[in-house]
């Protein structure tokens, strides 16, 4: 009790310690106050230095702040342990719009040779085509995962519960659609039928499928899966996918002449972009030129120009990493 007293007496001040709650049950220290610490321990004690991060990083494992704890093994250059708590991580961290830091990990962690270790890292960066726009890294990435993974490898250590990574590598393959359309259908169907029930990579397998018999003609399928898609999403809290799966079922809707339901349908899409913060997300090309042409159904022409041009400005980053929307967006954008 007089410890923490002293503590809220030292917060008060304002010279050395800022609490971090307004219960004053954490503190950190004013940032001058730290900066003049870290120098003086570079100083005298340089060597000492990783050890306190390896030290913080377990303390913040334990109290349940691993992202705080993958910060301080990337400072102590513990690339094994970084890449184990990034795999946990990356995925949340997406679905919250935290595209440049989950790209900074994945740099770093490309930086150190971790993802030759961890086959499964680099498959996030082909999968999450939103966290870097260069498809040369996705190229790189993909490579990496393909030559250091097995179907065995990294068995028992997947953070979505798979027993093996064969079932990401087949969501990888699906996505990069290099085969043409039958063996992503193939490889979608095998990544749904061999995925942990709630695996975070259910949702994009079931987009890659319906894309799959969408480019084959099969429309009623195709519809159903986006549908489903869309309800994993909402189900797994995560709607990266869903915005791409709803501007599908919005052209499904119109080339059936039902303009009302594809307004419907854009709206949910539109909202899910705002609320995720993925509105900038290179894929919802698509969402922006379903838009305009809604608009201009509608007689609206300056805000089809305005959904237009903010297509044409996610358009490049849109690649060949995730060939079937990038080709569809321009194939609507010319429409």
């Amino acid at each position: 009790s007089g410890f923490a007293e002293g503590l809220a007496d030292l917060a008060r001040s304002k010279l050395l310690l800022v609490a971090l709650d307004r219960r004053r049950q954490g503190y950190r220290y004013h940032q001058g106050f730290r900066d003049m610490l870290h120098a003086e321990l570079h100083r005298r004690e340089p060597g000492l230095i990783p050890v306190l991060h390896r030290r913080a990083a377990a303390w913040h494992e334990r109290n349940g702040a691993p992202g705080e704890a993958l910060e301080c093994r990337m400072a102590a250059g513990d690339a094994d342990d970084a890449a184990r708590l990034a795999g946990g991580l990356a995925f949340p961290a997406y679905q919250h719009g935290r595209l440049a830091t989950v790209e900074r990990w994945f740099r770093w962690l490309e930086d150190h040779g971790a993802m030759k270790n961890h086959p499964a890292i680099p498959i996030f960066g082909v999968v999450l085509p939103a966290i870097t726009s260069n498809p040369a890294d996705a190229e790189r990435w993909a490579s990496l995962a393909g030559q250091g993974a097995g179907p065995e490898a990294a068995a028992g250590s997947l953070p979505d519960g798979s027993p093996t990574i064969g079932p990401w590598l087949a969501v990888m393959r699906a996505a990069l659609c290099r085969d043409g359309v039958d063996q992503m259908r193939a490889d979608a169907e095998r990544a749904i039928e061999t995925l942990p029930a709630g695996s975070f990579w259910r949702a994009a397998a079931t987009l890659y499928l319906a894309a799959a018999h969408l480019m084959a003609g099969d429309l009623d399928q195709a519809d159903a899966l986006f549908e489903d898609q869309v309800a994993l999403s909402k189900a797994t809290g995560g709607m990266i996918g869903a915005c791409v799966a709803l501007a599908e079922r919005s052209l499904l809707a119109i080339a059936r002449g039902s303009w009302e339901q594809a307004g419907q349908y854009l709206s949910e899409a539109q909202s899910v972009a705002k609320q995720a913060n993925l509105e900038d997300y290179p894929p919802n090309a698509l969402m922006y030129a379903v838009a305009a042409r809604l608009a201009l159904h509608e007689g609206d022409r300056p805000r089809a120009r305005a959904e237009l041009t903010h297509a044409q400005r996610l358009r490049p980053a849109l690649t060949y990493m995730l060939p079937h929307v990038a080709v569809q967006a321009r194939i609507e954008l010319a429409r």
